[in-house]
C-alpha cells in the first residue's frame, strides 16, 4: 500500500512537471512566433494549445523528449487551428473549432511539409514556399522544432505560406478527407 501511494505520487509530481515543461515552451513558442489575434481569429495558437494540455491530449510528451515538432494555421473560411505536434515515438494531429477538438490519425499538412519540417529544412520550405504557393485562399503555416538540451530548450520557429505542388502532394500527401475543398483553387 506504501508503495503505491509513493508510486502514485512521484507519477503526479512527475506529469506535473512535464505539463509545466509544456506550458513553458508554447509560451516561448507563442513570443517567438508572435501570433497574433484578428477579427476573426479571437485565440492565438498558444491558447488552444493551452486548451489542448488542459484536455489531457498531450500524454506522449510526458515521457522526456529530445526533439518536439509543430505545424500550426489557421483558416479564416473554417474559423479552425489545425495543428500536428510530434516526436520521433508519437504524434498528434487536430483541429479545433467552435471550442471543441476534433482528432485524427491522418495530418491536414503534406507529407512533403512534414518531411521538410521534420529535417528542419528551412532552405527548402522557403524554396517551396517560393514555388508553390500559390493557392487561393493563402494560409500561413507556423513551424516550430524544439530540441531538449537538458535543462533549456532551443526554440526554432519559420513562419512560411502553405504550398502545394499538385502531382506531388494530391494523393496520399493528405487526409483524404481534407484533400479538397471547394474554397481552394490553385492560381493560374
Amino acid at each position: 500500500m506504501r508503495n503505491l501511494l509513493l508510486i502514485i505520487t512521484v507519477s503526479s509530481v512527475l506529469i506535473g512537471c512535464s505539463g509545466q515543461r509544456f506550458l513553458k515552451i508554447s509560451r516561448a513558442l507563442h513570443e517567438k512566433q508572435k501570433d497574433k489575434l484578428g477579427n476573426l481569429k479571437h485565440l492565438t495558437f498558444h491558447q488552444v494549445r493551452v486548451k489542448l494540455f488542459k484536455q489531457e491530449k498531450i500524454e506522449f510528451l510526458k515521457p522526456e523528449f529530445d526533439t518536439l515538432f509543430l505545424l500550426e494555421k489557421y483558416s479564416i473560411e473554417s474559423n479552425a487551428y489545425y495543428s500536428k505536434i510530434w516526436t520521433t515515438h508519437d504524434s498528434i494531429s487536430y483541429s479545433y473549432s467552435n471550442d471543441s477538438f476534433h482528432f485524427t490519425k491522418d495530418s491536414h499538412f503534406t507529407n512533403y511539409t512534414i518531411n521538410l519540417v521534420s529535417r528542419w529544412d528551412t532552405v527548402g520550405i522557403r524554396e517551396q514556399e517560393s514555388r508553390y504557393s500559390s493557392m487561393i485562399p493563402q494560409y500561413n503555416i507556423y513551424a516550430s522544432l524544439i530540441v531538449n538540451r537538458g535543462n533549456s530548450y532551443d526554440v526554432q520557429t519559420i513562419i512560411f505560406k502553405e504550398f502545394f505542388k499538385i502531382d506531388r502532394d494530391r494523393f496520399g500527401s493528405l487526409n483524404k478527407k481534407f484533400s479538397f475543398t471547394s474554397t481552394r483553387l490553385c492560381a493560374l
